[in-house]
This record gives C-alpha cells, sequence and structure tokens, in this order.
C-alpha cells in the first residue's frame, strides 16, 4: 500500500542545514528512491518500521522539504523543489536526487 506524504512551505518547516562532511560514509542506500532523476514526485521504499523522517537538502546544505513519512512504501510530491542535485536523508540514511523539473 502506497500513501502519499504531504508537507508544508519548505521554509516553515525546515530550519536546519546539512553539513556535508563524510558523506560518502553517510552514503548507505539503505532505501530506494524512484524515479531518480525524478521531476514531480517520488517514491520512497524505506524498509523502515514506522514513522521516518525525510529531508532534502541543497547543494548549500539547506533543507528544502521535510515530510515526517508513517509506511515504508511511500509517494512525495516534489514538484514545488527547482531543477537541480539534492541529498534526500532518511533517519540519517544519505541518497543522491536528482530532479529535473
Amino acid at each position: 500500500v502506497s500513501t502519499t506524504a504531504e508537507s508544508e512551505k519548505s521554509d516553515e518547516t525546515c530550519d536546519k542545514t546539512f553539513s556535508g562532511e563524510n558523506v560518502e560514509e553517510l552514503l548507505l542506500n539503505n532505501f530506494k528512491i524512484y524515479p531518480n532523476p525524478a521531476s514531480s514526485e517520488i517514491n520512497i521504499i524505506s524498509g523502515t518500521q514506522g514513522e521516518a523522517d525525510v529531508k532534502i537538502y541543497d547543494m548549500t546544505g539547506r533543507c528544502v522539504k521535510n515530510v515526517r513519512i508513517y509506511d515504508d512504501n511511500t509517494r512525495i510530491n516534489i514538484s514545488d523543489i527547482e531543477k537541480g542535485l539534492y541529498l534526500i536523508n532518511i533517519n540519517g540514511n544519505i541518497e543522491k536526487l536528482i530532479i529535473n523539473n
């Protein structure tokens, strides 16, 4: 069963930045994001049990979207994020995300 997660305006929900230190160590790949590259939405299979925090960071470390998911198979709308390269963090697991809208 796939659920759709919604978030409020990014500036209101993301107040932290991501430090790029040790990014290679954090690229654990414990979840799948598809499609990637994506344009309007992404599907996440997180493999987590219960809730998870999904945060999308731009390459300056600014959080541009923050969503709490409640299922291990979730769809997230990303049409409000500009084209570019991002890092997506799910409970500390990091993956690259390309948005090409």
